[in-house]
């Protein structure tokens, strides 16, 4: 009997063992995906604050025009009121990169709990195993000491 409760010990370990594994992959693989999407995004907005700059050079030598050239400043309205839209499309782009954070945020939350869910699931499997462990080693010294059987 002791090679059966050993087995399942040895068996009980390797399934814990195996799912505490899997979940660690699971967490690898997505922080490198995590990683991946973040150096994407920094790409993404050096590359913003590069075409930002080079606008804020060419806004600064149209207020030196425009200082004299009053007539013009229609069509130039009607210019910036197009940059304000690409400003609120840039705001809207933002608001889905902070969604996008709340998602992760949680999945990662959910993969908290499902850690918490395993580590109280081996904690219950090692305490009955223990407890019969006990009843079992009860019974084997019960029966030594009746010693009919011999």
């Amino acid at each position: 009997m002791s090679r059966e409760i050993l087995t399942a010990i040895a068996k009980l370990g390797e399934k814990t063992t195996n799912a505490i594994s899997e979940v660690k992959n699971e967490i690898a693989d997505f922080r490198e995906e995590t990683n991946q999407r973040f150096e994407g995004m920094d790409q993404r907005f050096e590359g913003m604050d590069q075409r930002f700059e080079g606008m804020d050079q060419r806004f600064e030598g149209m207020d030196q025009r425009f200082e004299g050239m009053d007539q013009r400043f229609e069509g130039m309205d009607q210019r910036l009121e197009g940059m304000d839209q690409r400003l609120e499309g840039l705001d809207q782009r933002l608001e889905g990169l902070d969604q996008r954070f709340e998602e992760m945020d949680q999945r990662f939350e959910g993969m908290d709990q499902r850690l918490d869910k395993l580590e109280s699931e081996m904690r219950d499997g090692f305490e009955l195993l223990d407890g019969r462990m006990v009843s079992l080693e009860a019974k084997v010294e019960a029966l030594r000491e009746n010693k009919e059987w011999e």
